[in-house]
């Protein structure tokens, strides 16, 4: 009945206001018991105002308090209009395809923000912070000093990152920082290197640094991919540094699958063996071991095809009797003659026995030789005891450029 009464009310008001030379508007209306009523009802201020307490339906009968039915696909349900004009600033709707899209426009009404439930979403308004306002430029993407995804800066992620997956940490390597996971199965990659094109060559490299190092290149190994259109070469390298971040060493890999270790600055190697099967010291008079049968002397040596750098020694003998002297048995590198300082000693007093062993090594650029150079090893002892020596083998460490 309290329905009645109203819809009475309100015809009986209708009615009321038209009368007369000077018919009224209707200011105010309540529609049932009013906002806040028992039953239920809404209320309409002269200011414009409604208030309700029921749910409000456009283009459909609502199930939510506010419902709004778009009128088809490519369609905005809602836009805010800016207050100095009639650009639309926000807008909320569907796309072509009927997925839900937020779109927001500058003053102009240039669309800078594309939020969508099934496509791509776009964002050309400025850069994004997360968590705290960071100061993101247009094109970056900050959070809380944990992330950052700069077009024109660095990039970086202060913890664990995973690309293809979300599945945490599934390995017992629980400092892993970076899971690159492939998520199709037709052979392709999970991850791809683009190498930076540059005159005739292509270079693309992964970086291993060393964090606990103090030096300005942190560099412990680098894999470094490069192809040289010059000589239409591809090339893996691998190499290994050392606490200053300076390469050391090298393995390379061709497109003719030749593999190729070697020094950055030349290849190492050892040459010899420096041979005798018996030798008799009488004092410091240097004996120069034979090469392969052949006895040893001044003008013998094994012959270098390209220059270098003496980097080592080692030799191992059996010695026989070492005399009645307390001296040192001395084995020392000898190029075309002459001794070059790289020596490696046997303390005699040690005893007699089969298997000893010495060796020595020495930086690059300490003694050098060029092509044709002959080097030898000699023997000596620094006392006159007269040691006795057999089964001498000997071997020295160069690197050639």
């Amino acid at each position: 009945m309290k329905t009645v009464a109203a819809v009475l009310v309100l015809i009986a008001g209708l009615i009321l206001v038209g009368i007369g030379p000077n018919p009224r508007y209707l200011e105010e209306l309540r529609i049932g018991g009013g906002r806040g009523d028992s039953d239920g009802g809404a209320d309409f201020e002269k200011d414009g105002t409604i208030s309700t307490d029921g749910k409000i339906g456009i283009g459909l009968s609502p199930t939510a308090q506010f419902q709004i039915k778009s009128s088809g696909t490519d369609n905005d349900a809602i836009e805010v209009i800016r207050s100095g004009g009639t650009e639309v600033l926000a807008a909320v709707g569907e796309d072509a395809s009927g997925n839900g899209v937020l779109k927001l426009r500058d003053s102009s009404g240039t669309e800078n923000v594309l939020i969508s439930s099934n496509g791509e979403s776009v964002f050309k308004g400025g850069g994004i912070d997360i968590g705290t306002a960071t100061g993101a430029g247009a094109g970056d993407l900050k959070g809380s000093g944990e992330i950052q995804m700069s077009g024109t800066g660095d990039s970086y992620v202060l913890g664990d990152l995973e690309i293809g997956t979300n599945a945490g940490n599934t390995t017992s390597f629980s400092d892993r920082f970076l899971t690159i996971r492939a998520t199709e199965s037709n052979g392709r990659p999970a991850l791809e290197l683009h190498g930076n094109y540059s005159s005739n060559s292509s270079f693309a490299g992964i970086y291993f640094l060393n964090e606990a190092s103090s030096a300005s290149d942190k560099r412990a190994a680098q894999i470094t991919a490069l192809r040289d259109d010059d000589d239409d070469a591809a090339k893996l390298k691998f190499n290994v540094a050392d606490d200053n971040g300076v390469l050391q060493s090298s393995l390379e890999l061709d497109q003719d699958s030749v593999i190729t270790t070697k020094e950055v600055s030349g290849f190492r190697q050892y040459i010899g063996p420096f041979t005798d099967q018996s030798v008799a010291l009488l004092g410091a008079t240097p004996v120069i071991l034979g090469i392969e049968g052949i006895t040893g002397s001044s003008n013998h040596g094994l012959p270098m095809a390209r220059s270098g750098d003496i980097t080592g020694l080692a030799i191992a003998f059996d010695l026989t009797s070492a005399g009645v002297g307390n001296g040192n048995l001395t084995f020392e590198v000898y190029k075309n003659g002459s001794a070059t300082g790289l020596t490696a000693s046997y303390d005699l007093s040690g005893g007699t026995g089969s298997g000893k062993t010495v060796y020595a090594t020495q930086n690059k650029g300490s003694d050098t030789f060029s092509a044709g150079d002959k080097l030898q090893v000699a023997v000596y002892e620094n006392d006159s005891g007269g040691p006795n020596i057999n089964d001498v083998v000997a071997v020295i460490e160069i690197a050639t450029d």
